[in-house]
């Protein structure tokens, strides 16, 4: 999925409901690849606020979002 930057930034209701439901899908296959499933709320919360404070800045709307919100799944 490619993200709407510009509707992120302006903190959209709806661009930020598609990311909730986008990180927590990531959340759930990141933890389930080193077991902490029981931790997917926090996973996805914590992957979120970076997401919306550091990284949207530097994100690019012409690539797929997924394999980033996985891979910080993992680390969180």
């Amino acid at each position: 999925m490619k993200l709407d930057k510009e509707k992120l930034l302006k903190n959209d209701t709806v661009a930020l409901k598609e990311l909730e439901r986008v990180c927590r899908e990531c959340a759930r296959i990141g933890a389930s690849s080193v077991g902490a499933l029981d931790f997917v709320d926090d996973i996805v919360q914590e992957v979120m606020i970076k997401l919306l404070t550091e990284w949207i800045r530097d994100y690019n709307p012409e690539r797929e979002v997924e394999p980033t919100l996985i891979s910080a799944a993992k680390f969180v």
